[in-house]
This record gives C-alpha cells, sequence and structure tokens, in this order.
C-alpha cells in the first residue's frame, strides 16, 4: 500500500482515491506515517484536506514522529 502511494503521489487526484480505497478495504493504520507526510505537501490539496478532516477525527492522534 505505501508503495502505491508513493508511486502516485504526484496527481492529487489518484492519491485521494488510493486513499478511499485503503480506507474502505483495509485500515489506515499502518499507514499513519506516510499519510502525514502526504497530508503537509501542499501540492496535493484535495488529499490534504481529507486527511485534515481524517485528522479532526482523530486518526493521527496516536502517531508519534
Amino acid at each position: 500500500m505505501n508503495n502505491l502511494l508513493l508511486v502516485f503521489a504526484n496527481d492529487d487526484e489518484v492519491t485521494l482515491q488510493l486513499i478511499y480505497s485503503i480506507n474502505a478495504l483495509f485500515s489506515l493504520d499502518d499507514i499513519k506515517p506516510l499519510l502525514l507526510k502526504l497530508k503537509e505537501r501542499s501540492d496535493l490539496p484535495n488529499t490534504r484536506k481529507y486527511l485534515e478532516e481524517l485528522d479532526d477525527e482523530g486518526l493521527f492522534g496516536s502517531v508519534l514522529i
């Protein structure tokens, strides 16, 4: 999963759709560190917005950086 996100991390819409799919099929717990990095990227505005919404719901509360 990490590799897929890294390969497509330059395309905001593809990255966002991959995160939706991973969240629906599995869990985002295993890729939280990568998601935190993606959340900081200004070139992925839709992905960033979605991850900020998940952060507001507490997704990243237990992640130590």
